[in-house]
Protein backbone atom coordinates (compact mmCIF):
# COMPACT_ATOMS: atom_id res chain seq x y z
CA UNK A 1 0.00 0.00 0.00
CA UNK A 2 3.02 2.80 1.01
CA UNK A 3 4.49 1.41 -2.27
CA UNK A 4 1.46 2.45 -4.40
CA UNK A 5 0.84 5.73 -2.43
CA UNK A 6 4.80 6.54 -2.79
CA UNK A 7 4.51 5.66 -6.82
CA UNK A 8 1.07 7.76 -7.18
CA UNK A 9 2.72 10.90 -4.94
CA UNK A 10 6.30 10.57 -7.43
CA UNK A 11 4.04 10.18 -10.61
CA UNK A 12 1.76 13.21 -9.35
CA UNK A 13 4.87 15.33 -8.99
CA UNK A 14 5.94 14.35 -12.27
CA UNK A 15 2.94 15.89 -13.90
CA UNK A 16 2.82 18.68 -12.07
CA UNK A 17 6.02 19.64 -12.67
CA UNK A 18 6.55 18.39 -16.21
CA UNK A 19 3.53 19.58 -18.17
CA UNK A 20 2.14 22.46 -19.38
CA UNK A 21 -1.00 23.67 -16.95
CA UNK A 22 1.13 25.11 -15.10
CA UNK A 23 2.98 27.40 -17.36
CA UNK A 24 0.05 27.88 -19.13
CA UNK A 25 -1.77 28.87 -16.32
CA UNK A 26 0.09 31.44 -14.67
CA UNK A 27 1.17 33.01 -18.60
CA UNK A 28 -2.67 33.79 -18.89
CA UNK A 29 -2.98 34.96 -15.17
CA UNK A 30 -0.11 36.91 -16.03
CA UNK A 31 -2.17 39.07 -18.64
CA UNK A 32 -3.76 40.28 -15.22
CA UNK A 33 -0.75 42.24 -13.63
CA UNK A 34 0.43 43.26 -16.44
CA UNK A 35 -2.21 44.88 -17.71
CA UNK A 36 -3.49 46.42 -14.19
CA UNK A 37 0.66 47.80 -14.00
CA UNK A 38 1.07 49.21 -17.18
CA UNK A 39 -2.61 51.26 -16.25
CA UNK A 40 -1.00 52.63 -13.07
CA UNK A 41 1.92 53.59 -15.43
CA UNK A 42 0.51 55.54 -17.28
CA UNK A 43 -1.13 57.87 -14.49
CA UNK A 44 -4.84 56.49 -16.07
CA UNK A 45 -6.97 53.85 -13.74
CA UNK A 46 -5.73 50.52 -12.96
CA UNK A 47 -8.75 49.00 -15.00
CA UNK A 48 -7.24 49.51 -19.03
CA UNK A 49 -10.16 47.26 -20.19
CA UNK A 50 -9.33 48.10 -23.78
CA UNK A 51 -5.80 47.04 -23.28
CA UNK A 52 -6.04 44.08 -21.51
CA UNK A 53 -8.72 42.59 -24.29
CA UNK A 54 -6.39 43.35 -27.06
CA UNK A 55 -3.98 41.45 -25.19
CA UNK A 56 -6.56 38.60 -24.85
CA UNK A 57 -7.90 38.76 -28.27
CA UNK A 58 -3.86 38.32 -29.53
CA UNK A 59 -3.86 35.35 -27.32
CA UNK A 60 -6.46 33.12 -28.27
CA UNK A 61 -5.70 33.91 -31.77
CA UNK A 62 -2.41 32.66 -31.42
CA UNK A 63 -4.48 29.32 -29.52
CA UNK A 64 -6.60 28.75 -32.01
CA UNK A 65 -3.73 28.78 -34.98
CA UNK A 66 -1.54 26.76 -32.62
CA UNK A 67 -4.54 24.50 -31.50
CA UNK A 68 -6.08 23.76 -35.05
CA UNK A 69 -2.32 23.04 -36.39
CA UNK A 70 -1.39 20.56 -33.47
CA UNK A 71 -4.54 18.53 -34.20
CA UNK A 72 -3.62 18.11 -37.76
CA UNK A 73 -0.23 16.73 -37.04
CA UNK A 74 -0.27 15.36 -33.83
CA UNK A 75 -1.33 12.31 -35.55
CA UNK A 76 1.21 12.69 -38.15
CA UNK A 77 4.31 13.13 -36.25
CA UNK A 78 4.42 12.22 -32.33
CA UNK A 79 2.12 13.92 -30.05
CA UNK A 80 6.03 14.56 -27.82
CA UNK A 81 7.47 16.31 -30.34
CA UNK A 82 4.42 18.80 -30.73
CA UNK A 83 5.20 19.41 -27.21
CA UNK A 84 8.56 19.97 -27.38
CA UNK A 85 7.50 22.26 -30.48
CA UNK A 86 4.58 24.24 -28.30
CA UNK A 87 7.32 24.46 -25.58
CA UNK A 88 10.76 25.89 -27.35
CA UNK A 89 8.01 28.36 -29.18
CA UNK A 90 6.84 29.76 -25.17
CA UNK A 91 10.37 29.67 -24.12
CA UNK A 92 11.22 31.98 -26.45
CA UNK A 93 8.41 34.57 -26.26
CA UNK A 94 8.19 34.60 -22.43
CA UNK A 95 11.80 35.31 -22.39
CA UNK A 96 11.71 38.24 -24.91
CA UNK A 97 8.58 39.04 -22.69
CA UNK A 98 10.98 39.62 -19.81
CA UNK A 99 13.84 41.08 -21.82
CA UNK A 100 11.07 43.41 -23.00
CA UNK A 101 10.26 44.96 -19.42
CA UNK A 102 13.72 45.80 -18.29
CA UNK A 103 12.84 48.71 -20.84
CA UNK A 104 12.90 51.57 -19.41
CA UNK A 105 9.53 54.19 -19.78
CA UNK A 106 9.64 57.60 -19.24
CA UNK A 107 6.71 58.85 -21.52
CA UNK A 108 3.68 57.62 -23.00
CA UNK A 109 5.45 56.87 -26.13
CA UNK A 110 7.31 54.40 -24.87
CA UNK A 111 4.57 53.13 -22.75
CA UNK A 112 2.74 52.91 -26.10
CA UNK A 113 5.30 50.88 -27.62
CA UNK A 114 5.47 48.77 -24.55
CA UNK A 115 2.17 47.66 -24.13
CA UNK A 116 2.38 46.89 -28.09
CA UNK A 117 5.26 44.96 -28.01
CA UNK A 118 3.34 42.94 -24.93
CA UNK A 119 0.35 42.38 -27.04
CA UNK A 120 1.82 41.21 -30.11
CA UNK A 121 4.13 38.70 -28.00
CA UNK A 122 0.55 37.47 -26.66
CA UNK A 123 0.15 36.00 -30.27
CA UNK A 124 3.41 34.28 -29.94
CA UNK A 125 2.43 32.99 -26.34
CA UNK A 126 -1.02 31.38 -27.82
CA UNK A 127 0.67 29.92 -30.54
CA UNK A 128 2.75 27.36 -28.66
CA UNK A 129 0.62 27.38 -25.78
CA UNK A 130 -2.09 25.94 -28.05
CA UNK A 131 0.34 23.19 -29.84
CA UNK A 132 1.53 21.80 -26.12
CA UNK A 133 -1.94 21.74 -24.99
CA UNK A 134 -3.62 19.99 -27.46
CA UNK A 135 -0.18 17.42 -27.56
CA UNK A 136 0.11 17.23 -23.86
CA UNK A 137 -3.61 16.19 -23.63
CA UNK A 138 -3.32 13.75 -26.11
CA UNK A 139 -0.20 12.30 -24.82
CA UNK A 140 -1.69 11.73 -21.25
CA UNK A 141 -5.39 10.68 -22.19
CA UNK A 142 -3.47 7.58 -24.04
CA UNK A 143 -1.52 6.40 -21.16
CA UNK A 144 -4.20 7.12 -19.06
CA UNK A 145 -5.88 3.94 -20.19
CA UNK A 146 -3.09 2.15 -18.34
CA UNK A 147 -4.44 2.85 -15.15
CA UNK A 148 -6.37 1.63 -12.27
CA UNK A 149 -10.33 2.06 -13.62
CA UNK A 150 -11.75 4.98 -11.88
CA UNK A 151 -8.45 6.96 -12.30
CA UNK A 152 -7.86 7.56 -15.47
CA UNK A 153 -10.15 10.66 -15.42
CA UNK A 154 -8.08 12.23 -12.40
CA UNK A 155 -4.81 12.03 -14.75
CA UNK A 156 -6.44 13.68 -17.44
CA UNK A 157 -7.65 16.68 -15.00
CA UNK A 158 -3.87 16.76 -13.01
CA UNK A 159 -2.51 17.70 -16.56
CA UNK A 160 -5.49 20.27 -17.18
CA UNK A 161 -7.69 22.40 -15.29
CA UNK A 162 -6.10 21.59 -11.55
CA UNK A 163 -2.61 22.71 -13.12
CA UNK A 164 -4.31 25.44 -15.07
CA UNK A 165 -5.81 27.21 -11.85
CA UNK A 166 -2.92 26.21 -9.76
CA UNK A 167 -0.69 28.92 -12.70
CA UNK A 168 -3.70 31.06 -12.27
CA UNK A 169 -3.37 31.59 -8.33
CA UNK A 170 0.32 31.95 -8.54
CA UNK A 171 0.31 34.58 -10.95
CA UNK A 172 -1.76 36.62 -8.74
CA UNK A 173 -0.13 35.85 -5.48
CA UNK A 174 3.05 36.97 -6.80
CA UNK A 175 2.08 40.61 -6.92
CA UNK A 176 0.49 40.44 -4.39
CA UNK A 177 3.04 39.82 -2.21
CA UNK A 178 5.19 41.90 -3.75
CA UNK A 179 2.80 44.94 -3.39
CA UNK A 180 1.86 44.25 0.11
CA UNK A 181 5.92 44.45 1.06
CA UNK A 182 7.07 47.11 -1.15
CA UNK A 183 4.35 48.63 -1.40
CA UNK A 184 2.86 50.17 -5.15
CA UNK A 185 5.91 52.59 -5.60
CA UNK A 186 7.74 49.84 -7.32
CA UNK A 187 5.80 49.06 -10.65
CA UNK A 188 8.71 48.57 -12.88
CA UNK A 189 10.24 46.02 -11.00
CA UNK A 190 6.92 43.72 -9.83
CA UNK A 191 5.90 44.01 -13.60
CA UNK A 192 9.98 42.52 -13.96
CA UNK A 193 9.62 40.06 -11.69
CA UNK A 194 6.12 38.63 -12.55
CA UNK A 195 7.32 38.55 -16.55
CA UNK A 196 10.49 36.58 -15.12
CA UNK A 197 8.35 33.82 -13.62
CA UNK A 198 6.56 33.38 -16.66
CA UNK A 199 9.87 33.01 -18.42
CA UNK A 200 11.44 30.68 -16.00
CA UNK A 201 8.46 28.45 -15.89
CA UNK A 202 8.33 27.31 -19.61
CA UNK A 203 12.40 26.81 -19.63
CA UNK A 204 12.19 24.71 -16.60
CA UNK A 205 9.23 22.44 -18.37
CA UNK A 206 11.34 22.99 -21.74
CA UNK A 207 14.76 21.18 -20.17
CA UNK A 208 12.49 18.88 -18.39
CA UNK A 209 10.73 17.63 -21.89
CA UNK A 210 14.28 17.76 -23.16
CA UNK A 211 15.13 15.32 -20.90
CA UNK A 212 12.05 13.29 -21.69
CA UNK A 213 11.92 13.06 -24.92
CA UNK A 214 15.42 12.03 -25.10
CA UNK A 215 15.64 9.37 -22.49
CA UNK A 216 12.28 7.81 -21.92
CA UNK A 217 9.76 8.72 -24.18
CA UNK A 218 11.00 7.22 -27.17
CA UNK A 219 8.51 5.53 -29.51
CA UNK A 220 8.05 2.05 -29.85
CA UNK A 221 7.62 -0.32 -32.78
CA UNK A 222 3.88 -0.50 -32.12
CA UNK A 223 3.79 3.45 -31.83
CA UNK A 224 5.08 3.96 -34.93
CA UNK A 225 2.72 1.76 -36.56
CA UNK A 226 -0.24 3.34 -35.09
CA UNK A 227 1.11 6.85 -36.29
CA UNK A 228 1.36 5.64 -39.68
CA UNK A 229 -2.11 4.23 -39.49
CA UNK A 230 -3.61 7.29 -38.23
CA UNK A 231 -2.33 9.10 -40.98
CA UNK A 232 -3.87 7.14 -43.58
CA UNK A 233 -7.76 7.26 -42.25
CA UNK A 234 -9.39 9.81 -44.75
CA UNK A 235 -10.65 13.33 -43.59
CA UNK A 236 -13.88 12.34 -45.79
CA UNK A 237 -15.18 8.98 -43.04
CA UNK A 238 -13.51 11.27 -40.28
CA UNK A 239 -16.26 13.66 -41.16
CA UNK A 240 -18.91 11.40 -41.45
CA UNK A 241 -18.29 8.94 -38.53
CA UNK A 242 -17.64 12.56 -36.03
CA UNK A 243 -19.27 15.44 -37.77
CA UNK A 244 -22.91 15.57 -35.52
CA UNK A 245 -20.90 14.60 -32.44
CA UNK A 246 -17.87 17.04 -32.71
CA UNK A 247 -20.01 20.19 -33.37
CA UNK A 248 -21.88 19.51 -30.53
CA UNK A 249 -19.18 19.79 -28.25
CA UNK A 250 -17.26 22.13 -30.06
CA UNK A 251 -20.69 24.40 -29.58
CA UNK A 252 -21.00 23.71 -26.07
CA UNK A 253 -17.14 23.77 -25.10
CA UNK A 254 -17.53 27.80 -26.73
CA UNK A 255 -20.16 28.21 -24.42
CA UNK A 256 -18.41 27.56 -21.69
CA UNK A 257 -15.63 29.52 -23.18
CA UNK A 258 -17.75 32.27 -23.85
CA UNK A 259 -19.31 32.85 -20.22
CA UNK A 260 -15.66 31.55 -18.21
CA UNK A 261 -13.47 34.51 -20.50
CA UNK A 262 -16.07 36.96 -20.30
CA UNK A 263 -16.33 36.32 -16.44
CA UNK A 264 -12.40 36.27 -15.98
CA UNK A 265 -11.99 39.67 -17.78
CA UNK A 266 -14.48 40.72 -15.62
CA UNK A 267 -13.07 40.20 -12.18
CA UNK A 268 -11.59 43.56 -11.67
CA UNK A 269 -14.90 45.54 -12.54
CA UNK A 270 -16.19 43.27 -9.87
CA UNK A 271 -13.76 44.36 -7.57
CA UNK A 272 -13.86 48.08 -8.73
CA UNK A 273 -17.17 48.67 -8.00
CA UNK A 274 -17.19 47.06 -4.98
CA UNK A 275 -15.14 49.85 -3.67
CA UNK A 276 -17.46 52.33 -4.72
CA UNK A 277 -16.42 52.99 -8.28
CA UNK A 278 -12.39 53.90 -6.97
CA UNK A 279 -9.20 51.85 -7.30
CA UNK A 280 -8.51 50.06 -4.61
CA UNK A 281 -4.83 49.06 -3.61
CA UNK A 282 -3.40 46.69 -5.71
CA UNK A 283 -2.34 44.97 -3.18
CA UNK A 284 -6.18 44.19 -2.28
CA UNK A 285 -6.77 44.22 -5.50
CA UNK A 286 -4.20 40.90 -6.44
CA UNK A 287 -6.19 39.38 -3.15
CA UNK A 288 -9.56 39.53 -4.05
CA UNK A 289 -8.57 37.50 -7.44
CA UNK A 290 -6.75 35.34 -5.84
CA UNK A 291 -9.84 34.19 -3.41
CA UNK A 292 -11.54 33.85 -6.21
CA UNK A 293 -8.16 31.82 -7.66
CA UNK A 294 -8.39 29.82 -4.78
CA UNK A 295 -11.91 28.78 -5.00
CA UNK A 296 -11.47 27.88 -9.18
CA UNK A 297 -8.77 25.70 -7.84
CA UNK A 298 -11.25 23.82 -5.53
CA UNK A 299 -13.99 23.57 -7.92
CA UNK A 300 -11.64 21.90 -10.19
CA UNK A 301 -10.75 19.55 -7.40
CA UNK A 302 -13.70 18.25 -6.43
CA UNK A 303 -14.99 17.95 -10.06
CA UNK A 304 -11.69 15.80 -10.60
CA UNK A 305 -12.38 13.60 -7.49
CA UNK A 306 -16.74 13.39 -8.26
CA UNK A 307 -16.32 12.87 -12.27
CA UNK A 308 -14.04 9.87 -11.51
CA UNK A 309 -16.81 8.33 -9.17
CA UNK A 310 -18.18 5.63 -10.75
CA UNK A 311 -21.72 6.98 -9.83
CA UNK A 312 -21.02 10.67 -11.02
CA UNK A 313 -19.71 10.11 -14.35
CA UNK A 314 -18.80 13.61 -16.13
CA UNK A 315 -22.14 14.43 -16.97
CA UNK A 316 -23.73 14.09 -13.80
CA UNK A 317 -20.85 16.21 -12.07
CA UNK A 318 -21.60 18.74 -15.73
CA UNK A 319 -25.66 18.74 -14.85
CA UNK A 320 -25.04 19.66 -10.94
CA UNK A 321 -22.31 21.86 -11.43
CA UNK A 322 -24.60 23.74 -13.86
CA UNK A 323 -27.25 23.82 -11.37
CA UNK A 324 -25.73 25.06 -8.39
CA UNK A 325 -24.03 27.81 -10.43
CA UNK A 326 -27.62 28.52 -12.22
CA UNK A 327 -28.74 29.17 -8.52
CA UNK A 328 -25.99 31.43 -7.37
CA UNK A 329 -26.70 33.32 -10.66
CA UNK A 330 -29.75 33.84 -9.62
CA UNK A 331 -28.73 35.00 -6.68
CA UNK A 332 -26.92 37.68 -7.71
CA UNK A 333 -28.73 38.90 -10.30
CA UNK A 334 -31.58 39.10 -7.19
CA UNK A 335 -29.54 40.68 -4.44
CA UNK A 336 -27.12 42.41 -6.20
CA UNK A 337 -29.52 45.99 -6.00
CA UNK A 338 -30.00 45.34 -2.31
CA UNK A 339 -26.55 44.70 -1.28
CA UNK A 340 -24.53 46.93 -3.19
CA UNK A 341 -26.05 50.30 -1.12
CA UNK A 342 -25.86 48.32 2.03
CA UNK A 343 -23.01 47.15 4.60
CA UNK A 344 -23.05 43.63 3.23
CA UNK A 345 -21.38 44.27 -0.04
CA UNK A 346 -18.50 42.08 0.74
CA UNK A 347 -21.32 39.41 0.32
CA UNK A 348 -21.47 39.74 -3.20
CA UNK A 349 -17.80 38.89 -3.37
CA UNK A 350 -18.87 35.67 -1.55
CA UNK A 351 -20.95 34.82 -3.99
CA UNK A 352 -18.97 35.81 -6.67
CA UNK A 353 -16.54 33.15 -5.61
CA UNK A 354 -18.61 30.32 -5.25
CA UNK A 355 -20.35 31.19 -9.01
CA UNK A 356 -16.51 30.75 -10.20
CA UNK A 357 -16.28 27.53 -7.88
CA UNK A 358 -19.54 25.82 -9.34
CA UNK A 359 -18.36 27.12 -12.56
CA UNK A 360 -15.15 24.79 -12.57
CA UNK A 361 -16.92 22.22 -10.89
CA UNK A 362 -18.69 21.51 -13.62
CA UNK A 363 -18.21 22.23 -16.88
CA UNK A 364 -14.47 24.03 -16.60
CA UNK A 365 -13.57 19.93 -15.31
CA UNK A 366 -15.78 18.22 -18.10
CA UNK A 367 -15.89 20.00 -21.46
CA UNK A 368 -12.05 18.86 -22.20
CA UNK A 369 -12.89 15.46 -20.85
CA UNK A 370 -15.70 14.59 -22.91
CA UNK A 371 -14.15 15.74 -25.98
CA UNK A 372 -10.99 13.29 -25.55
CA UNK A 373 -13.84 10.39 -23.95
CA UNK A 374 -16.03 10.57 -27.29
CA UNK A 375 -13.61 10.27 -29.49
CA UNK A 376 -11.52 6.99 -30.75
CA UNK A 377 -7.52 7.32 -29.78
CA UNK A 378 -6.99 7.00 -33.11
CA UNK A 379 -8.32 10.36 -34.30
CA UNK A 380 -7.50 12.31 -31.11
CA UNK A 381 -5.36 14.59 -32.17
CA UNK A 382 -7.60 15.76 -34.91
CA UNK A 383 -10.82 15.54 -33.13
CA UNK A 384 -9.45 17.16 -29.49
CA UNK A 385 -7.37 20.07 -31.62
CA UNK A 386 -10.77 21.11 -33.72
CA UNK A 387 -12.81 20.95 -31.10
CA UNK A 388 -10.56 23.07 -28.74
CA UNK A 389 -9.57 25.81 -31.46
CA UNK A 390 -13.77 25.81 -31.55
CA UNK A 391 -13.50 26.97 -27.71
CA UNK A 392 -11.06 29.61 -28.31
CA UNK A 393 -13.05 31.06 -31.04
CA UNK A 394 -15.86 31.48 -28.22
CA UNK A 395 -13.34 33.22 -25.71
CA UNK A 396 -12.68 35.55 -28.62
CA UNK A 397 -16.50 36.06 -28.70
CA UNK A 398 -16.53 36.31 -24.59
CA UNK A 399 -13.98 39.46 -24.93
CA UNK A 400 -16.19 41.33 -27.62
CA UNK A 401 -19.07 40.44 -25.61
CA UNK A 402 -18.09 41.45 -22.21
CA UNK A 403 -16.39 44.69 -24.01
CA UNK A 404 -19.57 45.31 -25.15
CA UNK A 405 -21.74 45.30 -22.29
CA UNK A 406 -18.83 47.36 -20.58
CA UNK A 407 -19.11 50.13 -23.54
CA UNK A 408 -23.15 49.80 -23.42
CA UNK A 409 -23.59 50.40 -19.36
CA UNK A 410 -20.52 53.44 -19.28
CA UNK A 411 -23.10 54.83 -23.07
CA UNK A 412 -26.10 54.28 -20.62
CA UNK A 413 -24.61 55.98 -17.61
CA UNK A 414 -22.99 58.75 -18.91
CA UNK A 415 -23.88 61.98 -17.26
CA UNK A 416 -25.82 60.32 -14.65
CA UNK A 417 -24.10 61.14 -11.35
CA UNK A 418 -25.84 59.14 -9.10
CA UNK A 419 -26.10 56.37 -11.23
CA UNK A 420 -25.62 52.42 -9.63
CA UNK A 421 -23.97 49.81 -10.90
CA UNK A 422 -26.20 47.39 -10.26
CA UNK A 423 -26.89 46.42 -14.23
CA UNK A 424 -23.59 46.36 -14.04
CA UNK A 425 -22.97 42.74 -12.39
CA UNK A 426 -26.42 42.02 -13.50
CA UNK A 427 -25.93 41.45 -17.72
CA UNK A 428 -22.55 39.68 -16.71
CA UNK A 429 -23.83 37.09 -14.62
CA UNK A 430 -27.28 36.74 -16.00
CA UNK A 431 -25.58 36.07 -19.93
CA UNK A 432 -23.17 33.19 -17.94
CA UNK A 433 -25.39 31.63 -16.54
CA UNK A 434 -27.90 31.03 -19.24
CA UNK A 435 -24.92 30.38 -21.63
CA UNK A 436 -24.06 27.78 -18.97
CA UNK A 437 -27.15 26.17 -19.09
CA UNK A 438 -27.24 26.53 -23.23
CA UNK A 439 -23.63 24.35 -23.24
CA UNK A 440 -25.36 22.09 -20.57
CA UNK A 441 -28.26 21.08 -22.31
CA UNK A 442 -25.75 20.47 -25.57
CA UNK A 443 -23.34 18.36 -23.70
CA UNK A 444 -25.83 16.50 -22.35
CA UNK A 445 -28.55 15.77 -25.08
CA UNK A 446 -26.06 15.86 -28.28
CA UNK A 447 -23.33 13.76 -26.44
CA UNK A 448 -23.11 10.00 -25.73
CA UNK A 449 -22.41 8.63 -22.34
CA UNK A 450 -18.77 8.38 -21.34
CA UNK A 451 -17.81 5.64 -19.54
CA UNK A 452 -14.14 4.89 -17.50
CA UNK A 453 -13.71 2.12 -20.93
CA UNK A 454 -13.96 4.90 -23.16
CA UNK A 455 -10.37 4.41 -25.24
CA UNK A 456 -11.92 0.48 -25.89
CA UNK A 457 -15.57 1.40 -27.01
CA UNK A 458 -14.41 4.74 -29.25
CA UNK A 459 -12.05 2.35 -30.71
CA UNK A 460 -14.47 -0.21 -31.38
CA UNK A 461 -17.16 1.71 -32.64
CA UNK A 462 -15.08 3.22 -35.29
CA UNK A 463 -13.31 0.21 -36.45
CA UNK A 464 -16.69 -1.20 -37.13
CA UNK A 465 -17.65 1.77 -39.41
CA UNK A 466 -14.35 1.65 -41.12
CA UNK A 467 -14.60 -1.86 -41.99
CA UNK A 468 -17.78 -1.57 -43.49
CA UNK A 469 -16.60 0.95 -45.68
CA UNK A 470 -14.16 -1.53 -46.56
CA UNK A 471 -11.16 0.50 -44.67
CA UNK A 472 -8.45 -2.59 -42.98
CA UNK A 473 -7.92 -1.60 -39.12
CA UNK A 474 -5.57 -4.31 -38.71
CA UNK A 475 -2.67 -1.86 -37.63
CA UNK A 476 -5.19 0.16 -35.83
CA UNK A 477 -6.13 -3.31 -33.83
CA UNK A 478 -3.07 -4.22 -33.35
CA UNK A 479 -1.87 -0.85 -31.64
CA UNK A 480 -5.06 -1.15 -29.41
CA UNK A 481 -5.73 -4.03 -28.25
CA UNK A 482 -5.84 -3.59 -24.25
CA UNK A 483 -2.99 -4.18 -21.62
CA UNK A 484 -3.20 -7.48 -19.98
CA UNK A 485 -5.75 -7.46 -16.38
CA UNK A 486 -3.23 -8.15 -13.40
CA UNK A 487 -2.80 -11.00 -11.64
CA UNK A 488 -2.65 -12.44 -8.28
CA UNK A 489 -1.28 -15.97 -7.94
CA UNK A 490 -2.42 -18.40 -5.40
CA UNK A 491 -6.05 -16.28 -4.86
CA UNK A 492 -9.17 -18.54 -5.36
CA UNK A 493 -10.53 -15.64 -7.10
CA UNK A 494 -8.09 -14.75 -9.61
CA UNK A 495 -9.16 -12.62 -12.24
CA UNK A 496 -8.91 -13.91 -16.19
CA UNK A 497 -6.07 -13.03 -18.06
CA UNK A 498 -6.75 -11.10 -21.25
CA UNK A 499 -4.19 -12.83 -22.96
CA UNK A 500 -2.85 -16.39 -23.02
CA UNK A 501 0.44 -16.68 -21.25
CA UNK A 502 2.68 -16.07 -24.58
CA UNK A 503 0.87 -12.80 -26.20
CA UNK A 504 0.27 -11.74 -22.59
CA UNK A 505 4.79 -10.90 -22.14
CA UNK A 506 4.78 -9.56 -25.91
CA UNK A 507 1.52 -7.16 -24.89
CA UNK A 508 2.70 -5.84 -21.97
CA UNK A 509 6.42 -5.22 -23.39
CA UNK A 510 4.90 -3.40 -25.70
CA UNK A 511 2.67 -1.05 -23.82
CA UNK A 512 5.52 -0.58 -21.12
CA UNK A 513 6.24 2.82 -22.50
CA UNK A 514 2.77 3.83 -21.58
CA UNK A 515 2.39 2.71 -18.32
CA UNK A 516 2.12 5.77 -15.47
CA UNK A 517 3.27 5.34 -11.57
CA UNK A 518 0.26 2.66 -10.96
CA UNK A 519 1.40 -1.24 -11.58
CA UNK A 520 -2.17 -2.12 -12.21
CA UNK A 521 -3.89 -2.38 -15.53
CA UNK A 522 -7.82 -2.74 -16.82
CA UNK A 523 -9.12 -5.80 -17.02
CA UNK A 524 -11.42 -6.34 -20.29
CA UNK A 525 -11.33 -9.62 -21.24
CA UNK A 526 -14.71 -9.80 -22.54
CA UNK A 527 -13.99 -7.82 -25.28
CA UNK A 528 -10.82 -9.47 -26.75
CA UNK A 529 -11.90 -12.99 -28.06
CA UNK A 530 -14.03 -11.29 -30.28
CA UNK A 531 -11.71 -8.55 -31.26
CA UNK A 532 -9.55 -11.69 -32.07
CA UNK A 533 -12.30 -13.61 -34.23
CA UNK A 534 -12.31 -10.28 -36.29
CA UNK A 535 -8.60 -10.12 -37.07
CA UNK A 536 -8.80 -13.95 -37.86
CA UNK A 537 -12.16 -13.70 -40.12
CA UNK A 538 -10.39 -10.34 -41.64
CA UNK A 539 -7.29 -12.26 -42.10
CA UNK A 540 -9.06 -15.57 -43.42
CA UNK A 541 -10.67 -13.50 -46.28
CA UNK A 542 -7.51 -12.66 -47.86
CA UNK A 543 -6.61 -9.11 -48.97
CA UNK A 544 -8.95 -6.37 -48.69
CA UNK A 545 -10.94 -4.68 -51.48
CA UNK A 546 -9.37 -1.66 -52.50
CA UNK A 547 -11.28 1.16 -50.48
CA UNK A 548 -13.51 3.68 -52.82
CA UNK A 549 -11.26 6.21 -52.26
CA UNK A 550 -8.30 4.80 -53.56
Amino acid sequence: MFAEIWNYLCWFLRIIFTDAGLTEGYLNGSLGAVTLILGMMSARSAFDVDTRLYMDITLNVGMVIGMALSGRYTDRISSKWMIFLGTSTTVFWSILCALISLASVKNDAQLLTLKVLFTVSRSGFGFGLGVEFVGTFVMNSDKAFHLIQGREWRALFYSDTLQYHLGYLLSNLVPFVLFLIYGEGHLQGVLTACLTIGAILPLHTWSCHIVYCCTKANETGAQRRMRIARTRIPSALFNEFYQSTLITIAMAWAFYEISATGLGLYVPTEVLILNGNQCPNLWRMFGWTSLICAFNVLGSILGMYFTAKRLWGPKKTLIIGTAIQGVFGVLIVATVGTLLVSPLSPVLMVFFAFFHLAQEFGAGSNMALLAVGTCAPSVRGRYLGYAAAASKLGAIAGDILILLTINYIEAKDEGDSGATYEEALTYPFGIATLLLVLATTLAVTGLPKVEVDFNLVNMQALNRFLQNWGYRTTDLDRFELPPPSPTTSGSANRPARAFPSASNRGAASASASGRGGFNSLPRMPAAVPRRRVDRNSETAAGPAQPAPWG
